[in-house]
């Protein structure tokens, strides 16, 4: 039996897009960075239970607010979720994205849990 090699799923995608990863952090890729965080050190969480819907509202606020977390080598942002998820039983059994998009009246981002990629 000779060797398989592994080659691991990943969608290289320009679509803005936050992950959530089973560690209970969300993953903001690069393009949702730049499009709707850029300028702010900070968000708050919020979330929809009738719509299932969390929001990120940006901000440089520190109470109440999460911080967004990056590396100077990267171009993305981490946010810690994981009392926020569990607070609201947001399952984390598997890593799952979702398409993030703006809620103008609300000034927030919208991730839209009934539908990930």
């Amino acid at each position: 039996m000779g060797f398989e090699k592994f080659i691991p799923e990943r969608v290289v995608t320009g679509e803005a897009k936050i992950t959530i990863l089973r560690e209970g952090i969300f993953w903001i890729n690069p393009s949702a960075t730049k499009k709707f965080f850029e300028g702010f050190r900070r968000t708050f969480l919020l979330y929809d239970g009738k719509r299932k819907v969390i929001g990120f509202e940006p901000t440089n606020e520190q109470k109440h607010s999460y911080s967004l977390s990056r590396t100077k080598t990267r171009r993305d942002i981490t946010v810690s979720g994981m009392a926020f998820l569990k607070y609201y039983k947001i399952p984390r059994d598997k890593k799952r994205s979702y398409k993030v998009t703006w809620n103008d009246r609300d000034k927030l981002v919208e991730v839209d849990l009934n539908k990930p990629l």
